[in-house]
């Protein structure tokens, strides 16, 4: 009896981890196929997280799709890639958004598109908004609108922000204004967007 107990609480802490293992889409690579915990992947496989990448190349480069639909830049990680400029910018997993409370910076991070991403606004949903994403390319200023979803708790970015200059990193803050009114209510302030075809570049 005693050993049937033991037996069922290690079933029950492997049923635990699997359950916690976070799965990953591979969207992207720079090469055919990636080894991942020692199996051969392709674009479309899934993969654990936190399985072990084997790299043949520090100019290799993936992107995957999380279980939120969020996009991740993995990288080789030799000193080269660690001291670049994307490097730095890009090789850390963004934050669950669903663990955050919402707040000033609730949406501030850095963010792959490829074709469009959804953010959550924290707004209303009663109430009617437009939704502003103001930032600078090459010099000038640009407004982007962002498409709000029925009950106003997300919204749609899409990948003309970057008007087809993708090495532009997008370095934007988020306004909101209230139908009829002129005061500003801050999204983000913070939040950086670069094209998944930028993402791909190894530094």
């Amino acid at each position: 009896m005693k050993k049937l107990h033991l037996l069922f609480i290690l079933l029950s802490i492997l049923s635990s981890a699997n359950l916690c293992a976070q799965k990953m889409k591979i969207v992207r690579c720079t090469t055919p196929t990636i080894i991942i915990g020692g199996i051969k992947c392709n674009v479309g496989d899934t993969f654990d997280k936190d399985a072990p990448i084997s790299w043949i190349s520090s100019k290799q480069v993936m992107i995957a799709k999380d279980e939120k639909g969020e996009l991740v830049r993995f990288a080789a990680s030799n000193k080269k890639e660690k001291d670049s400029f994307i490097a730095k910018l890009m090789n850390r997993q963004t934050q669950n958004l669903s663990t955050r409370e919402f707040g000033t910076n609730g949406i501030d991070g850095i963010y792959i598109i490829d074709k469009k991403l959804s953010l959550p606004t924290g707004l209303e949903a009663d109430k009617k908004y437009k939704v502003e994403l103001h930032f600078i390319v090459d010099g000038k200023n640009r407004i982007h609108k962002a498409k709000l979803n029925a009950d106003n708790s997300s919204m749609t970015i899409k990948k003309n922000i970057f008007d087809g200059r993708y090495e532009n990193i997008i370095d934007a803050k988020i306004i909101a204004f209230e139908n009829g009114s002129d005061k500003e209510i801050l999204l983000s302030e913070s939040i950086k967007f670069v094209h998944i075809e930028r993402a791909l570049i190894p530094e």
